[in-house]
């Protein structure tokens, strides 16, 4: 997703015309024109890929006919981040032991495992990165008949997902 923004001095146009390319020569079979309401200074473009570069323009227009076309401003997406793994359970516990599992997200390479004792809302510690096509944790080591509450979020070479909602789980007596 790209945010584009922009100053429009124009005063009498019925709208505007963003146009975007993979190309700054904008052929017309790889172009696409938006149209957008008189008076915009903005454009969340959601309909790019990753990786790519893209060439944007603007003119105005009315009924008499369209300004030039603006300088070319031309940007490379990032990487997309990893989506959050799914699907995290508590699948047992001991006197010492948490046991949980998840679903790995798929376009992630690894998956950060957090603790916290204060609360469902953190703070987090870290207590281990997993590869990606690790699917269960089991936390040893803990403090007998005490809650603790476990997050996780998925990493690849373009950060950190949001993170998975807590899930308490409390070790036996």
């Amino acid at each position: 997703m790209l945010a584009l923004t922009w100053v429009n001095p124009a005063v009498n146009e019925t709208g505007l015309h963003l146009q975007r390319s993979p190309s700054s020569t904008f052929p017309p079979a790889t172009t696409i024109t938006i149209t957008l309401p008189a008076g915009s200074t903005s454009y969340t473009d959601s309909a790019v890929a990753s990786r790519t570069s893209y060439s944007y323009r603007i003119c105005t227009f009315n009924g008499i006919g369209s300004s030039a076309y603006s300088n070319t401003a031309t940007v490379t997406t990032a990487g997309q981040l990893p989506l959050p793994p799914t699907a995290l359970t508590v699948t047992g516990t001991t006197q010492t032991t948490v046991s949980l599992s998840w679903t790995p997200a798929a376009n992630s390479t690894y998956t950060l495992v957090q603790r916290s004792t204060t609360g469902i809302n953190g703070p987090w510690t870290t207590v281990v990165l997993l590869p990606q096509t690790t699917t269960t944790y089991k936390n040893i080591n803990l403090t007998r008949n005490r809650t603790y509450w476990y997050s996780l979020k998925a990493y690849n070479a373009y950060g950190y997902s949001t993170a998975t909602a807590g899930v308490p789980a409390t070790t036996l007596p």
